[in-house]
């Protein structure tokens, strides 16, 4: 049986991995913290040329490749400095977070591991392994590994998180349900962890069928943490950009950069079944996926200095050879991401508001749109973890609406400017008729048909039997897009009935009825 986790987090918790002396290494290290990496690249690049064997400095340098979107040469320097520095158990967790943003998640159980050799007590590192277990569909393994942990007294609080998430995928969610009871308000717990707890909580509550009781831990759960959001400001600035489009003409340079047809952009609000769309596409044997990887706004943030106040409105008016640059970077970018293959699948959940840059960059890259009932959407969206930091509205259903108009508003005025050749998928169709819907969908990103693309949940070779060879890096869908194609989810929508009035309102105003 498992123990029921304490009420507070645990006393005498294990002193942290080893921090860097050296002040500029801290310094750097802060830096990409805040996001800055050219800045700490200015420090670790020529330290480097000094100490290459300090492991201290190739690790950062290992982060700053990792932060880059530059897996493989992340990878490197951190098996340098793990080499240099093998009891350095920060090391390791590094190399599992570089594993688990490849999709390589049996390799982020063995990174992981390590960690938990070098330091046992410590329960981030406790939760990483359990988390990596999970990504690798060894749920039967991170459950052991909990109740050991949990042996002879309670489980740390902080680890009914992963105890829960599998609990939930191994469909005990009365089990479950009695752990969060047993925790109660999670005093002494992070609010984000307390928010990630609750919305789970609600989850488990809605397949159980208590939809009450799935709001109110919705509404607890958004409540941990205090966001802020202007629809009405959102709207504006939605307008602005379109104007921006409307006067612009979108030419086509004809460079080898600009003639690309590698990119293909998923188009959609999240939770819309953006992550069935990418394994259908990418169960092609010649299209990768490269989930919700930041290749765009990572390359505006490098060149941030050479550009205006705002970036993405006036994309189209920038100068031209600082377009080229652009497009030249995030495309090599792009590449490093998709190995062989002649189709790259990009599901970045902001492609939707990047649709300036998309068609100025990359005018003859596929543009895939797919659409889900708002209502299903909204709830989805309302019950999920997604980060408030970048998505502030996310923690209301009337914001939800409001933002889920701006966007389909902006989308139907997109398509009619951008010069990229488009595609539209409903979800609901999608999941009803696959074996008729799937063949044109393939084949309207300019490659042929397959069969596997039938049976997307093969296409990854896991635990839990898909042998298709394929990685997938990390979505909230992962569990579920491992399993065939289900109906399922097509009517969530419907039984929530008055319970989603704030949603409806939030449409509304938004102009959908």
């Amino acid at each position: 049986m498992m123990p029921s986790p304490s009420r507070g987090p645990r006393r005498g918790a294990s002193k942290p991995g080893k921090k860097p002396q050296n002040q500029a290494v801290n310094r750097a290290i802060d830096l990409l913290r805040a996001g800055n990496v050219k800045a700490a690249a200015s420090i670790i690049d020529p330290m480097m040329k000094k100490a290459r064997k300090d492991a201290s400095v190739v690790r950062v340098k290992g982060l700053i490749e990792m932060k880059s979107g530059r897996y493989t040469e992340a990878e490197q320097y951190l098996n340098r400095a793990r080499d240099l520095d093998p009891g350095h158990p920060m090391i390791s967790v590094e190399q599992a977070m570089v594993h688990q943003l490849r999709g390589r998640y049996d390799r982020m159980v063995e990174a992981a591991r390590n960690a938990y050799r070098i330091t046992p007590g410590r329960t981030e590192i406790q939760t990483l392994l359990a988390e990596a277990l999970i990504s690798a569909d060894r749920c039967d393994e991170a459950y052991e590994l909990l109740r050991e942990l949990g042996k002879g007294g309670s489980l740390d609080p902080a680890l009914a998180d992963p105890l829960t998430k599998v609990l939930d995928i191994q469909g005990r969610r009365e089990e479950a349900i009695e752990i969060f009871d047993s925790i109660g308000d999670g005093a002494g717990l992070a609010p984000n962890i307390r928010k990630r707890m609750n919305l789970r909580r609600g989850r488990m509550l809605e397949k159980l069928g208590d939809h009450d009781g799935a709001l109110e831990a919705y509404r607890k759960g958004h409540a941990q943490l205090k966001s802020a959001f202007d629809p009405d400001a959102f709207d504006r600035r939605v307008d602005e950009i379109l104007d921006a489009m409307r006067k612009s003409s979108f030419t086509d340079p004809g460079t080898e950069a600009s003639s690309t047809e590698l990119p293909v952009m998923i188009v959609s609000m999240p939770r819309s079944g953006t992550s069935l769309l990418e394994r259908i596409l990418a169960a092609h044997p010649s299209v990768t996926g490269i989930g919700e990887e930041s290749v765009i706004s990572e390359t505006i943030r490098e060149h941030r200095d050479r550009l205006g106040r705002e970036p993405v409105r006036d994309m189209a008016a920038t100068d031209p050879a600082i377009l080229e640059s652009m497009r030249t970077d995030c495309l090599g970018r792009i590449k490093a991401l998709s190995g062989e293959g002649t189709r790259t699948v990009s599901k970045h959940l902001q492609n939707w508001s990047y649709l300036p840059v998309i068609g100025t960059w990359y005018p003859r890259a596929h543009v895939v749109r797919i659409t889900r009932d708002p209502f299903a959407t909204g709830i989805s969206i309302y019950g999920q973890d997604l980060p408030e930091d970048r998505m502030p509205w996310v923690g209301r259903l009337d914001w939800i609406g409001r933002v889920m108009a701006a966007e389909r508003r902006f989308v139907a005025a997109a398509r009619e400017i951008v010069p990229n050749p488009w595609y539209e998928v409903v979800y609901e169709d999608l999941i009803d008729e696959p074996e008729s819907r799937i063949p044109p969908l393939v084949e309207s990103i300019g490659v042929d048909f397959d069969e596997r693309c039938l049976s997307p949940h093969k296409a990854e070779s896991t635990g839990g039997g898909g042998d298709g060879g394929k990685q997938f890096r990390p979505t909230l869908s992962l569990h579920q897009v491992r399993k065939p194609i289900s109906r399922d989810s097509r009517d969530r929508a419907t039984v929530w009935g008055d319970r989603l009035e704030d949603l409806r309102r939030g449409l509304e105003e938004g102009g959908i009825t």
